[in-house]
This record gives structure tokens, C-alpha cells and sequence, in this order.
């Protein structure tokens, strides 16, 4: 029986650990951290559950790949999935719009809201659907990239293929509003328009309006834990607290993975290697012959901050107007101003979730839980004693919470627990690079030039999650570990 090491427990190597283990491999997943999960995890405060990373996740429809997934692992037994109303609210300073799931519905109601741009409406939702379904055909980028003889709109879409979705938009729209409305979760995938790749941002989108949004009943930590109890009953193990801290090669192969757990150290022989974790990590590790310099000029992407906000009260009685996933993008008039780099944290766009608004399983009845979140960098918070540190978290806090106060009166009165977490609270949990939540950027180049890293130094070496291919994100790394079963499933 073949040995995997999986060094990670996020959900990507989780769910290859998953897959792998019910083909009879036998797996040991080493996790850092006292619970696994990555970013899909919780924490209790209280009678509070706080949900890390979930706002809401896209797909399950019958032709999504997840779907297909979950129920080869059985998880739609193991876990409950809520279906959210509606994609997100857009709080402009000067209207408000709500985003339906459904492009027939999206395209309607933006008509409706904007009638001299019907055109580049429709144009809009023909390219995410065409690339989409282009993609999902072909498989993967690579074979997109490689196969010659295509269909005519396979050829627009790799002319359009360098495209970022702020000039794309620039392109086939004027109104400025409008552009912004529909960039309004940029926070979702990146920092800037004008760099996010067009076919990422398509991909994405399409898959929130065709399949819908969708939460894990109390809290993604449920799915996190389904995952690792399927490796456990097919044989394998599953190990927190867990640090990886030295890796043995042979004849390019690692041959041993060297870990420590309170203090002991303990080696585990490997016929091949998983790496749920960046690449810079891994290589730390490793002989300097088999580091791979690619990783060295490709960028990495933001990270996000979130303050967790526990309510004495359910809010879903107190603003019944509220929406579930509301995008707060005051004081932005055009794309440009989207780009997060431009703005000093305290005032950059937010994401309030309310989830008192669906049956989230994360609160008591007479109590809810919410989030705040936007767009964060490690840099913001370099060079600052420890006691800086908890100031500036203070004040930028409180900068938020006035913020939302300004749209929810009186909302601070009920808040009962607040945490912020920042980059740095992301770098120290996971153990992310600048404390990305992203990996590397999904820039058009990057993407289009197959940035994701595929070890060609180290012959058992596999990477999943959001540093592999095909992206980040919840679904991002489920399909990465889908892509990693498929290249080992057939190698005992």
C-alpha cells in the first residue's frame, strides 16, 4: 500500500486525502494547527460559533464539479448546506442595488436599474457564461491553452485571455455605477480590477449566478471535519499539532517527511508527498538544488481582514431590511477607486454578514453572529511593537464598527464579543505567506502562463490548494484536490 504524507490540513488536503484514502492508499495528514480545516474552520466564544472564512460558497448545481465531489465522499450526508436568497447587496453612497442569483434575474434587474446599458449587460453575462462553459468542457487551462484546433469561440477566448475585468468592462460599458456594481465583491478574489484575470473573475461569477450561494450549517469546521473523518475511517490518520520541519530527499524523491509534536520529533516515510501549504515552505526545507526560482517573480496575493461581532440580539428582528452578504464600496465612483492599494485600511471597502439572516447554526435564536471583512495587508502592520499593534487593531476597529454604525443605528449596542483579526493573525494560524488568503494572484499573466506550481525538481512532490492549480478559494482547492486524486489514483 502506497504511503501519503499530506502536509496541510486545509480543505484541499483534506478533500485529496479523502479521495485518496476510499481508493485504498494510506494517508497521514500532518496539520500545524489543534484543529484542521485552514480557513474553514470555527472558533467558540461563549454560545457563539464564528465561522473563520465561510461567507457564502458557489455552485452545487447538477454540473458543478463539487457536487460531483461531495457526492463521491457522501458529504451531502454528512453535512447541510443553506441556500442564501440572493448574491449580495451593493451599498453605494447614494443607492443600494441587490444582486440576484440567475443571470435572467441579474440581467433584469440591472436593466431595470440601468436601461441605456442593456447591451453591455447582455454582453457581460455572454462572456463569463461563454468562458465558463468553454473551460468547464475542456477541463483545466493547460489543456486549453495546449489543444489546436478549437471552435471559433474558444479563439475569442484566448484573444480575450490577457484581459483584466476592469478594462473588459471599461470596454463594453460607460456607466461608471454600473461597473462598479458588478465588481462590487472584488474582495472575493483579489485587490485591483485593472489586475484580476478576466477568465478568473468569469469563472467565479458564473458559477455564483448559475449555481447559486450556499453556507455550511454551523459553520465550514463541520465540512472540514466530515472530510478528515473519511480519512480516519478508510485507515488513515489525521495529526494536529503537527509541525512539519524538515524534509528528506533521495534520488529526488522525498523519501521522509520529519515533524515535531510537543516536542518530540518523529519521522514518517513517504512514497509521496502532498504539500497543502506554498511552495516556499516546502523548499525551505529541501536541498537549495531542487528550489524552483519561478516562485520568486510571481506575485501573491492581499489577505483579508475580519472582525468577528457577536450579538446580544438576533439582528434579523431589529433590521428585518438587512441583507445576508451586504458590500459596503461608499465614497468609490469608478473602478479605479475599487483597487484597494489606493486606501488606507480603515477606509476601504467592507463586507458586513449577517448571518441571522439564513438558518446559519451558529448562535442561540435570540442571538446572532456577524462579520466584517475587506482587504488586508501584512504590510500594514509591520514594524509595530506589541502594544502598537493592539492599539492600532483598536482603532481601526472602532473606525469599522462607527462605519456600520452609520448604516444600522444604534448596532453597537448589541454587540456582546468583538475580535479583529488581521494578516498577521491569518500568517499565524495557517502559516500563509504574508498571510495570504489567495496564494499567488490571479493576474491574467499568472493565470495564463500556468503560475500554479507543479514540482518539476522533486518526483513525489505534489502541491494542492490555493498555491496549485486551478484557484483559491473554497472551490478553488476542492477542484485542486480533485485534479491531485486524478494524477495518483491509479499509482498503487
Amino acid at each position: 500500500m502506497k504511503n501519503i504524507v499530506i502536509i496541510g490540513g486545509g480543505l484541499g488536503g483534506l478533500t485529496s486525502g479523502a479521495l485518496l484514502s476510499k481508493r485504498g492508499f494510506n494517508i497521514i495528514l500532518l496539520e500545524q494547527h489543534n484543529v484542521v480545516g485552514g480557513c474553514a474552520t470555527t472558533f467558540k466564544r461563549g454560545n457563539f460559533t464564528c465561522e473563520v472564512g465561510l461567507h457564502e460558497m458557489d455552485g452545487l448545481d447538477k454540473n458543478d464539479l463539487k457536487s460531483k465531489i461531495f457526492k463521491e465522499l457522501g458529504i451531502f450526508e454528512r453535512v447541510k448546506f443553506v441556500k442564501i436568497s440572493e448574491f449580495f447587496k451593493a451599498k453605494l453612497n447614494d443607492s443600494e442595488f441587490i444582486m440576484p442569483h440567475n443571470i435572467n434575474n441579474a440581467k433584469e434587474a440591472l436593466k431595470k436599474e440601468f436601461p441605456n446599458e442593456s447591451i453591455g449587460i447582455d454582453n457581460y453575462f455572454k462572456k463569463i457564461e461563454s468562458i465558463s462553459k468553454a473551460l468547464n468542457e475542456l477541463g483545466n487551462l493547460k489543456k486549453f491553452l495546449n489543444i489546436l484546433k478549437f471552435p471559433v469561440n474558444i479563439f475569442n477566448l484566448i484573444k480575450n485571455s490577457k484581459k483584466d475585468i476592469g478594462a473588459f468592462l471599461d470596454s463594453i460599458i460607460k456607466d461608471d455605477k454600473l461597473k462598479v456594481i458588478l465588481n462590487s465583491n472584488l474582495g472575493y478574489y483579489h485587490d485591483n480590477p485593472y489586475e484580476l484575470s478576466l477568465i478568473y473573475h468569469s469563472i467565479a461569477q458564473y458559477s455564483y449566478y448559475n449555481g447559486g450561494s450556499w453556507f455550511i450549517k454551523g459553520g465550514s469546521q463541520n465540512l472540514s471535519n466530515a472530510l478528515a473523518d473519511i480519512i480516519r475511517e478508510n485507515g488513515g490518520e489525521v495529526i494536529t499539532k503537527a509541525n512539519v520541519i524538515g524534509l528528506k530527499t533521495e534520488n529526488k524523491t522525498i523519501s521522509k517527511v520529519i515533524y515535531e509534536k510537543k516536542k518530540e520529533k518523529f519521522e514518517i516515510s513517504s512514497d509521496t508527498v502532498i504539500a497543502n501549504t506554498s511552495p516556499f515552505q516546502i523548499y525551505s526545507m529541501v536541498d537549495k538544488k531542487f528550489y524552483d526560482k519561478k516562485i520568486d517573480k510571481l506575485e501573491i496575493a492581499p489577505s483579508l481582514f475580519t472582525i468577528y461581532l457577536g450579538f446580544n440580539k438576533n439582528l434579523k428582528n431589529i433590521y428585518p431590511n438587512n441583507s445576508y452578504s451586504t458590500i459596503f464600496i461608499e465614497d468609490i465612483k469608478n473602478q479605479k477607486e475599487l483597487n484597494a492599494k489606493n486606501k488606507s485600511l480603515e477606509n476601504r471597502a467592507f463586507i458586513f454578514v449577517d448571518y441571522s439572516k439564513i438558518d446559519s447554526g451558529l448562535t442561540p435564536i435570540d442571538k446572532s453572529f456577524g462579520v466584517l471583512c475587506g482587504i488586508d495587508y501584512i504590510e500594514d502592520w509591520k514594524n509595530l511593537t506589541n502594544d502598537e499593534y493592539k492599539a492600532k487593531k483598536e482603532r481601526i476597529k472602532n473606525r469599522f464598527l462607527d462605519r456600520l454604525e452609520s448604516h444600522y443605528p444604534n448596532i453597537k449596542n448589541y454587540i456582546e464579543f468583538s475580535e479583529f483579526a488581521t494578516a498577521k493573525t491569518v500568517n499565524r494560524y495557517t502559516l500563509s505567506d504574508k498571510g495570504t488568503a489567495y496564494g499567488f494572484a490571479q493576474t491574467p499573466k499568472q493565470v495564463i502562463d500556468g503560475f500554479k506550481i507543479k514540482s518539476k525538481t522533486i518526483d513525489n512532490l505534489y502541491f494542492v490548494g490555493s498555491w496549485s492549480e486551478p484557484a483559491s478559494g473554497f472551490t478553488g482547492v476542492i477542484i485542486s484536490a480533485w485534479m491531485t486524486y486524478n494524477k495518483l489514483k491509479n499509482i498503487i
